[in-house]
This record gives C-alpha cells, structure tokens and sequence, in this order.
C-alpha cells in the first residue's frame, strides 16, 4: 500500500528527472534509503515534476530528509562572494551582495540616462538654432556673406539680432542648401516635436527609477530574510 507521495518541483540544476530517478531506485535497491514504493516522472509541458511514493507506515517526511541527504534533490556549494565596494574588494554577505549590485545596476542606468538625455538635448539645442535661422533666413545669408571669414559669420550669428549659442551658430555655418527647402523645415519641427517628447519621457522615466529604487532594496532584504529563515529550518529538519 502507498502512503502520502513526495513531490519533488521543480528539479535541481544540472539534473535531469532520469538522473533523479534512476540514482533514487538505486539507493532503494542498496536499502540506503527505505519506504520509497514508486517514482513517476510526471513532468509535461507546463512544468517539471517527479514523484516519489512513499509505503505505508513510513514518514514522508523522513524519506525526504533521506532523499534530500543521499540525492542531487539538495546540493550545496561554496561561493566567494566578493565585490568592489568604492574600489575596494571586500567579502560579502548575501542581503550585502545583492544591495551593492542593486546600487552597481541603478549606477549604469543613470549614467545611460543622462547619457542619453545628453545627447536628446543636445541635439535639441541645434535644431532650434536651425529653426530660428531659418525664420530669419535672408538675414543670417547676408551676415555670413558680409563676414571676412568663419570666425567673424560665428560672431555675427552669436550677437546681434541672432542670439544664437556657440554650437548653434557652429552648425548653422555648417548647413547645406538642401537644408534650406521647405521640406526640410517640415522635418526639422518634426524632430523638435520628436525630441522634446522623448526628453519628457527619459525625464519621467529617470524620476521613476530612483523613486522605485528604495522599494526593490527592501524587497531583497526581505527575500533574504526568509531565505535564511527557510535554511535555518532545513538545517534543523535535516539534523
């Protein structure tokens, strides 16, 4: 007769359910491990499950702790958990290890942000030099054509009636004829428009990662806080 079967989901790492089950029936068969009466491999497409049944009169329980001990079910291993804190290696404990990676991982995405919001701006920053030249397009033609040289076109679109900035006036030098069509107007208010929305977003976006920031370090606490409380409770089962 069969007693309360052990339902081992999902499997260990780096161990398949023939492996479970065959190193199971072979431990059954050198009475390592008694009252084990059957193992089903019932595994299927939404998941992994082997079962072990267990004879009547035998603790489920104690044929686990068995499985546990003699079985790939539970392994253990060493790891030298150290990181760089401040440029500085130092030996970690697990709730440590995972703040400090969490800081490492909110560290490269604000750096990509700003890197980015950088670039967004930037570019920004030229197109409305474009635009406002544009506007204004036979004066900006007669101040650089009055220009003696570079220098003195940068100046004249820098001051004056221009305003514009050192980079704006850099690149409306650089602007081709082709630039000059009303097509091309149309295409640059479309990248403003474009630009200053994605700015918004990578603001937002920013503003909402470092608010979160502080809810996934209390959630990590937590899950080592029962992690170590679930091992304490196996180490006491199993001693």
């Amino acid at each position: 007769m069969l007693n309360h079967p052990v339902d081992r989901s999902p499997q260990p790492p780096a161990t398949t359910q023939a492996e479970l089950a065959a190193k199971i029936a072979e431990l059954v068969e050198a009475k390592t491990i008694e009252g084990v009466a059957d193992v089903r491999d019932e595994s299927d497409r939404t998941g992994v499950r082997l079962v072990v049944e267990v004879k009547r009169g035998f603790e489920a329980r104690v044929v686990l702790n068995q499985l546990l001990k003699h079985t790939r079910l539970q392994i253990r291993f060493s790891c030298n958990m150290v990181a760089l804190v401040d440029g500085v290696p130092q030996t970690l404990d697990l709730k440590a290890f995972l703040q400090h990676f969490l800081d490492f991982r909110v560290g490269v995405v604000e750096r990509r942000a700003r890197h980015t919001l950088g670039k967004a701006r930037a570019r920004l920053h030229l197109v409305e030099g474009f635009l406002a030249a544009l506007e204004d397009l036979e004066a900006v033609v007669q101040a650089i054509r009055a220009a003696p040289d570079a220098a003195a076109a940068r100046a004249a679109l820098r001051g004056g009636r221009f305003k514009l900035s050192e980079a704006q006036a850099e690149g409306v030098l650089g602007l081709t004829l082709r630039r000059l069509t009303g097509l091309e107007v149309g295409k640059l208010t479309d990248e403003k428009a474009q630009l200053t929305a994605s700015i918004q977003q990578l603001e937002v976006g920013r503003a909402a990662y470092t608010s979160d920031f502080d809810w996934r370090v209390w959630r990590v606490s937590r899950v080592c806080m029962v992690a170590s409380i679930l091992a304490a409770q196996l180490a006491a089962t199993m001693s």
